[in-house]
């Protein structure tokens, strides 16, 4: 039984549970980073609504991946309500379609990084990442 389209699920739980804890995950403590609510820059970690809606907006572009490797392998269990119909091109063209539209998301997000903005999921959920001694 393949699993492996659990793998992005999982890691947004782990970054949505180490950001609600510290505002860092393992990454972070690295790079001497913290994740900051923008209304409250004291506060160790984040309030759980704005670390689930920036883990949404951040795993937004693999959604497609996940559902497609979720499709196939349904398919393989045996366990979906109907047979999938045999004619690859119609599994091909979606999963090509989930493939690039999971690839434009990370880019996107680090051209707007590198061109000194806040992401989309930091804006969105009303966070900041800084270095740790910049607030402290």
């Amino acid at each position: 039984m393949d699993l492996g389209f659990l793998q992005v699920p999982a890691l947004a739980i782990y970054l949505l549970l180490m950001e609600m804890a510290s505002g860092r995950s393992v990454g972070k403590r690295v790079l001497v980073l913290v994740v900051y609510d923008e209304n409250d820059w004291q506060r160790r970690g984040l309030p759980l609504r704005k670390a689930f809606r920036r883990q949404v907006i951040k795993f937004l572009g693999t959604f497609p991946v996940v559902l497609t490797g979720a499709w196939f392998a349904f398919q393989t269990w045996g366990s979906f309500p109907r047979p999938a119909p045999s004619n690859a091109w119609l599994e091909f063209v979606p999963a090509l379609v989930a493939i690039g539209l999971s690839l434009v998301w990370p880019v996107w997000i680090g051209i707007t990084i590198a061109s000194g903005n806040e992401p989309i999921h930091d804006r969105v959920a009303g966070t900041t990442v800084r270095t740790r001694e910049t607030h402290e």
